[in-house]
C-alpha cells in the first residue's frame, strides 16, 4: 500500500468490534507505529471518568443502587448525584440518601432523611401533561405504598396544569391512612362546585352572585342563618277545608317531594314554629306531628283560607351523631377549649446565602393557632407575632440544607 499522511486517509464516523486504530508508542524515547483494536483501547479507560475541574463531574464504573450514585456532578461531593433504584426507575441521592426517585408513572420527593413529612408525589406523569394526582407525606417508609400519607390531590383532565388549557378539569383531595385512600373534598372544573365529604367550617358562610338586577357591574352578597343548634328549616302553604288541613312533611315541604320516611329518618325534636293565615283573620293552630304528618285546625270550622307554616327540627342522621361537633344525639356542642399551640414556628430561622450583601437579620410574620392566641387576630386590633430571620453566609460550594 502506497504510503500516505495521516490526514489524507479516509475518516470515519463510527467504530465497531475489531476496528484498529493507530497507537505511536513511547514518543518520547523511541517512537514506534503500533496497532491496538477498539475494544482493547476503551478497555485501557480508568474509571471512574473524572475531569479536571476541582468541582467537576464523575462517572463511576460500579453498581448504582438507591444510596449510591454513580453520575456524580461535583466529585468532591461522591454520595450524592443520581443512582438506579429499580427497572426504569432513577434514585436522587443526596449525602447518599435517597431524597426522590423518578419513574415511569411517577416522581417522588422527600423532605429529610430521618422522616418523609413533607414529601411529595406526582402520580402518572407522562410528556402530555402533569400527573393525575400530587401527594403529600407524613411520616411514611418511602418504599412502602400510600399507608401513612397525609393528603393528596388528584387532577383530572389532560390540560388540568397548563397555561392554555382547554379542557375542564376536576380536582379531589384525599387523606390516606391504613392504606386506605378517601376523597374528602373535590373541585368541578366546569362548575366550580366544592363537595366536602365531612364537616366544613369558616368564621362566617355567605354566597357571593352577579347582582339580579346589574349583574355586569355589581355582586350581591347574603349571610347564613346560624345558631347553637344543627336546625333544619321546613315551610309551605296548606289549603284549609272546612277549617281543616293535614300537612305532610316529606312530599308538602318541597316542590320536588321526598321519599316517604325521610323526615322521620332525618330529623328530631320537630316543632311548629309559625302558622300565619294568609286570607283572613281566623285564628289557626297547630296539632301534634305524628312522623311526618301534622293537622292546622282553624278555630272556624267553615274557614277555607291558606295558611302559612314553618316547621323547625334538629338532624338526628348517623353522619351527624358521628362529627365532633355534636354528642352521641346529634346535638351540637357549642364550645370547645382550644388546643395548646405549636410554638416551634416562633424560634429564629437559619437562612444561608451565598451573597455577602444578604448577610443580616430580619422579622416575618407568623401565625400561631391554639390557647392564647385569636383565630382572627385583625377582628381585635393585633398584629401578627413575629419570629427573627438570621442569614448567614454560606460559599455556594458549602451549602447544605440548614
Amino acid at each position: 500500500m502506497a504510503e500516505k499522511k495521516i490526514t489524507d486517509l479516509t475518516a470515519l464516523t463510527t467504530l465497531v468490534t475489531g476496528d484498529l486504530l493507530l497507537v505511536v508508542d513511547s514518543p518520547g524515547v523511541t517512537p514506534t507505529t503500533k496497532k491496538i483494536t477498539y475494544d482493547n483501547l476503551f478497555a485501557l479507560i480508568s474509571v471512574p471518568i473524572t475531569f479536571a475541574n476541582a468541582a467537576g463531574p464523575t462517572l463511576v464504573n460500579e453498581a448504582a443502587t438507591a444510596t449510591n450514585p454513580t453520575l456524580i456532578p461535583n466529585k468532591a461531593e461522591d454520595d450524592t448525584g443520581v443512582g438506579w433504584a429499580a427497572a426504569d426507575s432513577l434514585a436522587f441521592i443526596l449525602g447518599g440518601v435517597e431524597y426522590g426517585r423518578f419513574t415511569t408513572s411517577n416522581l417522588r420527593l422527600k423532605r429529610s432523611a430521618s422522616e418523609q413529612s413533607g414529601g411529595l408525589e406526582m402520580v402518572n406523569y407522562n410528556p402530555g401533561g402533569w400527573g393525575s394526582q400530587i401527594t403529600f407525606y407524613s411520616n411514611q417508609d418511602f418504599g412502602s405504598d400510600l399507608e401513612k400519607a397525609a393528603a393528596s390531590i388528584a387532577v383530572t383532565g389532560s390540560s388540568a396544569w397548563t397555561s392554555d388549557a382547554t379542557t375542564d378539569s376536576d380536582m379531589t383531595f384525599y387523606v390516606v391512612q391504613n392504606a386506605t385512600n378517601t376523597a374528602m373534598m373535590s373541585i368541578t372544573g366546569d362548575s366550580g362546585l366544592v363537595d366536602v365529604v365531612n364537616q366544613f367550617t369558616a368564621g362566617t358562610k355567605t354566597f357571593k352572585i352577579d347582582h339580579p338586577l346589574d349583574p355586569d357591574n355589581k355582586n350581591l352578597y347574603h349571610m347564613s342563618i346560624e345558631g347553637p343548634r344543627v336546625d333544619l328549616i321546613y315551610r309551605g302553604v296548606a289549603q284549609l277545608v272546612n277549617g281543616i288541613a293535614t300537612v305532610d312533611l316529606n312530599a308538602d315541604s318541597t316542590s320536588h317531594p321526598m321519599m316517604d320516611g325521610t323526615f322521620e329518618a332525618l330529623t328530631q325534636n320537630a316543632v311548629v314554629t309559625s302558622l300565619q293565615n294568609q286570607d283572613g283573620f281566623d285564628r289557626v293552630r297547630p296539632g301534634e306531628i305524628d312522623e311526618a304528618l301534622f293537622d292546622i285546625i282553624c278555630e272556624n270550622s267553615s274557614c277555607n283560607d291558606k295558611v302559612a307554616w314553618v316547621v323547625m327540627a334538629e338532624r338526628a342522621d348517623p353522619f351527624i351523631k358521628s362529627i365532633e361537633r355534636t354528642d352521641e344525639e346529634g346535638r351540637m356542642i357549642p364550645e370547645a377549649d382550644k388546643e395548646a399551640p405549636d410554638l416551634t414556628p416562633l424560634e429564629d430561622k437559619i437562612v444561608g446565602t451565598d451573597i455577602e450583601k444578604d448577610v443580616g437579620e430580619s422579622f416575618e410574620s407568623v401565625k400561631i393557632i391554639g390557647k392564647g392566641y385569636k383565630i382572627h387576630h385583625k377582628a381585635y386590633g393585633e398584629e401578627l407575632l413575629q419570629r427573627k430571620v438570621i442569614k448567614i453566609y454560606v460559599p455556594e460550594e458549602d451549602k447544605k440544607e440548614l
